[in-house]
């Protein structure tokens, strides 16, 4: 069975970074539920930034990093997205966004990819994390129950026009009890791991726009309508195991306007197969929801696993 988000103090705060230009600086505010600041002056946190050691040309499956990783930095893992851009004029030049596969920490350090480089990059290229973490303490969200919101600040390389240096990532909302859920699917994995998926959508492979991320949104918010029916309120859940029903909705949308197997002439059959696919991606996403951690030790408890996730009465989709 897999574990509920904790309902404990968070640690961070993660926002996905609106484009794949270089972070220069970052200041955030929490502002607590009384929407009164709790940081001021704004914190200054520091996003991780790697120099690339040797060339990688389009094709390369792994990047060799010049430097360590840094003190007190997070080492990139498996499934993170990272976000490559070229030294001296960012805003001049090209972007690519990379998923991880496997980290070597040997010297030289080298990250490992899922998919080849689409683009050729030169040593000293620019390598950063897409996602900016912000530190929080149990200070920050000592009061349980209550809802908190980061607002941060991200100031890009000096060389991106000054009209566009300066970006605000969505807020990100918290609260210790209660949970928002919030969309993990990404763009970039959607494209590497359903490209027919995606081709359908936005007709070029390299297009990471409206139609692709449109569908998703819209998608997501139809499956937490659905898990709202279904499970209790008051519960947590991990958003990551929402990803595959997600997938399946999307689909399922697809084969209702009719750009899913649009030379299949039987529309309700194709309707009928996506519905009973995403209800099976649904049904074991739920199963997978097993128990609370109420205690915070890690280990399902008898009690715990006894608490039922779900309603007694089961109301279908």
């Amino acid at each position: 069975m897999r574990q509920y988000l904790r309902q404990s103090t968070a640690a961070e705060a993660l926002f996905a970074l609106p484009n794949d230009w270089p972070v220069a600086s970052v200041s955030a505010v929490l502002y607590g539920p009384d929407g009164v600041a709790d940081w001021d002056p704004a914190h200054t946190d520091a996003h991780p930034s790697w120099a690339l050691a040797s060339a990688a040309a389009a094709g390369d499956e792994s990047l060799t990093v010049a430097t360590g990783w840094g003190t007190g930095v997070r080492v990139p893992q498996a499934g993170d997205e990272m976000t490559l851009s070229i030294p001296t004029t960012p805003g001049a030049g090209p972007t690519e966004t990379v998923i991880v596969d496997r980290v070597d920490v040997t010297t030289p350090l080298k990250l490992y990819l899922r998919s080849p480089l689409r683009l050729a990059w030169a040593a000293s290229s620019v390598l950063q994390p897409r996602v900016l973490r912000v530190a929080l303490s149990a200070a920050d969200t000592a009061t349980t129950g209550r809802a908190y919101r980061v607002e941060a600040a991200v100031t890009l390389h000096a060389t991106i026009p000054a009209a566009e240096r300066t970006v605000y990532p969505s807020p990100y909302l918290f609260d210790v009890v209660k949970h928002v859920p919030q969309c993990t699917l990404t763009v970039a994995r959607l494209r590497e791991s359903h490209p027919n998926l995606f081709g359908v959508l936005s007709g070029n492979l390299n297009d990471e726009q409206s139609n692709v991320e449109v569908l998703r949104d819209r998608a997501f918010g139809l499956v937490v309508a659905d898990v709202a029916r279904k499970i209790k309120p008051d519960f947590l859940y991990s958003d990551s195991d929402l990803e595959q029903p997600v997938i399946k909705r999307m689909m399922l949308l697809m084969a209702e306007d009719g750009r899913l197997y649009p030379e299949d002439t039987d529309r309700r059959a194709v309707v009928r197969d996506s519905r009973g696919e995403y209800q099976q991606a649904f049904d074991e996403a739920l199963s997978s929801m097993g128990w609370i951690d109420l205690d915070d030790d890690q280990t399902p408890d008898e009690s715990e696993q006894s608490r039922s996730l779900r309603p007694s009465v089961i109301f279908g989709l």
